[in-house]
C-alpha cells in the first residue's frame, strides 16, 4: 500500500478500520527493522 500509491481508505472493510491497518503496518515495519539491527 505505502509503496504502490494506493489509498489506505480503499482497503476492504473486512480488514477493519483503515487507520488501524495502517498503524499495524508501520509498527510491524519498525519492529522488523529493530529486530534485524539487534541480531
Amino acid at each position: 500500500m505505502a509503496r504502490s500509491g494506493e489509498r489506505w481508505r480503499d482497503l476492504p472493510e473486512r480488514l477493519g478500520d483503515y487507520r488501524s491497518v495502517k498503524r499495524r503496518y508501520y509498527l510491524y515495519g519498525r519492529l522488523s527493522r529493530c529486530k534485524s539491527i539487534l541480531n
